[in-house]
């Protein structure tokens, strides 16, 4: 949060003024997770984005579950909300996924029955993917997508009566467009090579707006809605 707003604006005191923001905030100190075990056998950092993605599921109320993917190189998270953790909906999650970044080298996940199917499998063979599972006493192996997970565990449960769509949606945009704590940078700049823009970048002056030029219009005051 911190690093988000220093990218936009910046004024004597900010740090502390966000922290008590969150010292305030009833439902994020009453979800605050524990602090996170030390991961025992650290991965090696891809060199590229969409190389080795670490796959979980978080399964918060209401019979609702949320497949959770997220790439090691650029944390670019993506997340779906499925009827069930069967092999084919997730099958299907991935294909769709697939469709818009391309295959990854390797998929990691634990071995929960969804991923060690025959069904699961052959799809992964079958696309070439190099399938990766953590032994289940060793589950911080996949502790970058447990993390995930419970980010987006407490997303739900703040659940304002958006509905989980909305929130989630909002959500991967803010995860997307947050410096992460390790790469210092945010996902998308490692994932798209460039920022993704959001209602905070509004607080910048729009140059071409000022000119009054849009498209092949000249004239002030023109609604961006209508073009």
């Amino acid at each position: 949060m911190k690093s988000l707003a220093r990218s936009i604006v910046w004024w004597p005191g900010i740090d502390a003024q966000i922290e008590r923001v969150v010292q305030n905030c009833s439902p994020c100190q009453q979800s605050r997770p524990k602090p996170p075990h030390a991961e025992l056998h650290p991965w090696a950092w891809p060199s590229r984005p969409w190389s080795r993605i670490h796959c979980d599921f978080a399964e918060p109320v209401r019979g609702k579950y949320v497949f959770c993917m997220v790439d090691v190189h650029s944390k670019w998270v993506e997340a779906e909300i499925l009827p069930s953790t069967a092999s084919a909906p997730v099958i299907a999650c991935l294909r769709r996924v697939f469709a818009r970044w391309g295959l990854p080298d390797m998929l990691v996940s634990d071995n929960a029955t969804t991923f060690t199917s025959d069904e699961f499998q052959r799809f992964l063979a079958g696309n070439r993917v190099s399938h990766r599972t953590i032994e289940p006493r060793h589950s911080q192996g996949n502790g970058l997508a447990e993390r995930v997970v419970k980010e987006v565990k407490l997303v739900l449960q703040r659940d304002a009566g958006d509905g989980w769509e909305l929130a989630l949606s909002k959500w991967l945009l803010r995860q997307r467009t947050t410096p992460h704590s390790t790469t210092t940078v945010t996902p998308a700049e490692l994932m798209l090579g460039r920022k993704l823009k959001t209602r905070l970048d509004r607080m910048y002056p729009d140059l071409n707006r000022s000119t009054g030029w849009c498209g092949m219009h000249y004239h002030t005051g023109c609604n961006d809605a209508a073009h």
